[in-house]
């Protein structure tokens, strides 16, 4: 396969470093980025604790196929998720905040060394190193990767299954074993959130090989060991998981989680025109870029370029359409498309790093706007942080000295791309957001734990309750049974539960939010009997 390096620009070639210093460069930044810190705050509700109690119910209760939360089987997940937590778990010792968060973060990193290796493939090592960087400091993946989430994870297995079917059609002497290795990822990623892996990577080289006229080449007996891997993977685990969970957990992980979110949306019903205003908003700041990059991209001087550019923007698009259609729609469904977007956008800062006298007013445009917003993030941040934190006078200096490297770090690029300097421009950049991004994961994160934290008063319930029956009432249990050390808290839906529970159990106490709906209609009156403001509400303990 004809690549940049082998005759497009020669410029790519100045370069002698080896292959393994830009991999270790992406991996190091990639630690700083993901890993200093990660534990300065704990696990909070919702998707980190229940992912936690999950995990944790695993491993005391030795069953690894069928996941369960609260005493009850889950079925809205495959385990594989699950399973790489308690293997972090177990090699750090315990179940700490790194620990939990750990395969969230080192999924971030691999997708910017996937990133970096695929497009060193298709352009050459410094568009592929470009596209490595843009994709590990992009805002949208380090504030996820830091953070105990499915999506990281998830979007390494796609965007990697899509890239390897890719080399796969275009370098025929190796087909079989990149089909294979898609089929593969595939298939795991099918452990993650069930079919979307293997729908989409079908649905983007579907489209691109009827765009380019080449179904019929692409075809051939080398799919069906990546095929079997695809399909037969995930159909082992649900087979074993429907055979223990039985009739109604086979309709609902099955049916329900997959065709019925995209055909039903009950669950994150969003209009068919969301992804019109989020994707921008997702991708920022390397949304004011995408105009510019496109365009070039697609420009006639970039015509030994064209079949892979096409490729990348008919991934983008396929993900954008598809989930345009589907009833359900969240922001992060988005996030494996990150590196098509990187890669396109690096082609652009490459080519004008390689022809610096040639202004290009889009990009000086782009790079404006980005370092006007990053100035104002890094300004905004740290005020609103301060506020909600309450920090005094006296603790705004660090706050100030963050600010103030982010918004020189930003201006500084502004100025060198009118400078013609566009390769100290997008550095610029990239430590601009490095800084920011190390400021909300390490300082922000940490000033306003006490805040959004319940481990400290599911604790002191914890001790309060002791042995006494004790329930939850309209309010998720998964924070307050992961902090008390129990696998499973008696939940209660209404008004009658509650009455019936509190008939059975005179002395039990209640844990609900304080104002909701039925608290007020109990006779006698439950009392509160500890109370403490997490969030923008207050969590009661309530007892007679």
């Amino acid at each position: 396969m004809k690549t940049v390096e082998n005759g497009e620009n020669k410029d790519f070639c100045n370069d002698l470093r080896p292959i393994w210093f830009y991999y270790s460069a992406i991996a190091v930044l990639g630690l700083i980025l993901y890993f200093v810190g990660l534990g300065v705050r704990d696990l909070w509700e919702k998707d980190e604790t229940r992912y936690a109690l999950i995990a944790r119910t695993m491993m005391r209760s030795g069953q690894y196929i069928l996941p369960h939360f609260n005493g009850e089987i889950y079925s809205e997940k495959p385990p594989f998720f699950f399973w790489t937590i308690v293997a972090s778990s177990k090699i750090a010792g315990e179940m700490s905040p790194s620990a939990c968060r750990a395969p969230s973060a080192i999924s971030s990193i691999l997708l910017s060394i996937f990133t970096f290796w695929f497009a060193n493939k298709l352009f050459g090592k410094r568009v592929a190193f470009l596209s490595g960087l843009l994709v590990l400091v992009t805002p949208v993946l380090v504030h996820t990767g830091r953070w105990m989430i499915m999506d990281p994870m998830l979007s390494l297995f796609s965007a990697s299954a899509i890239g390897l079917a890719y080399m796969g059609i275009n370098v025929p002497e190796k087909r079989l074993s990149y089909y294979t290795l898609s089929g593969l990822l595939m298939g795991i990623g099918g452990l993650i959130k069930g079919p979307i892996t293997v729908l989409m990577t079908l649905l983007v080289m579907s489209v691109y090989l009827i765009i380019r006229r080449e179904i019929r080449p692409a075809f051939t007996w080398k799919l069906i060991p990546g095929a079997l891997l695809a399909l037969g993977i995930p159909a082992v685990w649900y087979y074993l998981a429907c055979k223990l969970g039985g009739p109604e957990y086979t309709q609902v992980i099955l049916f329900r989680q997959s065709v019925g979110r995209f055909s039903e949306g009950w669950i994150f019903r969003r209009p068919w025109y969301y992804y019109g205003y989020i994707f921008p908003a997702l991708f920022l700041p390397w949304t004011f870029f995408l105009p510019t990059g496109i365009a070039h991209s697609l420009s006639p001087e970039r015509k030994a370029q064209k079949r892979h550019v096409v490729f990348l923007l008919v991934w983008t698009a396929t993900y954008l359409i598809f989930f345009s259609l589907s009833k359900s729609k969240k922001p992060l469904y988005m996030m494996p498309t990150l590196p098509a977007i990187a890669m396109v956008l690096a082609l652009l800062w490459n080519w004008h790093m390689s022809n610096p006298v040639r202004r290009v007013l889009g990009l000086k445009i782009a790079t404006t706007c980005a370092a006007v917003l990053l100035c104002l993030l890094g300004i905004g941040i740290p005020i609103a942080a301060a506020d909600y934190a309450d920090l005094k006078a006296f603790e705004l200096a660090l706050p100030i000295i963050w600010a103030l490297a982010v918004c020189v770090s930003a201006a500084m690029a502004m100025l060198w791309i009118f400078l013609n300097r566009p390769s100290s421009s997008v550095k610029s950049l990239i430590a601009s957001l490095c800084i920011l991004n190390l400021f909300i994961g390490i300082y922000v994160a940490g000033i306003i734990n006490p805040r959004k934290s319940i481990k400290a008063f599911s604790e002191n319930v914890g001790k309060i309750v002791g042995e006494e029956p004790f329930a939850v009432y309209k309010y998720n249990p998964s924070a307050i049974a992961f902090f008390t050390g129990k696998d499973e808290i008696k939940r209660l839906y209404t008004v009658e539960e509650l009455r019936q529970f509190l008939k059975e159990n005179p002395k039990a106490y209640i844990m609900s939010i304080e104002g909701i709906e039925g608290l007020s209609d109990i006779s006698p009156p439950l009392k509160v009997v500890y109370r403490n403001p997490i969030g923008n509400t207050k969590k009661v303990l309530l007892g007679r």
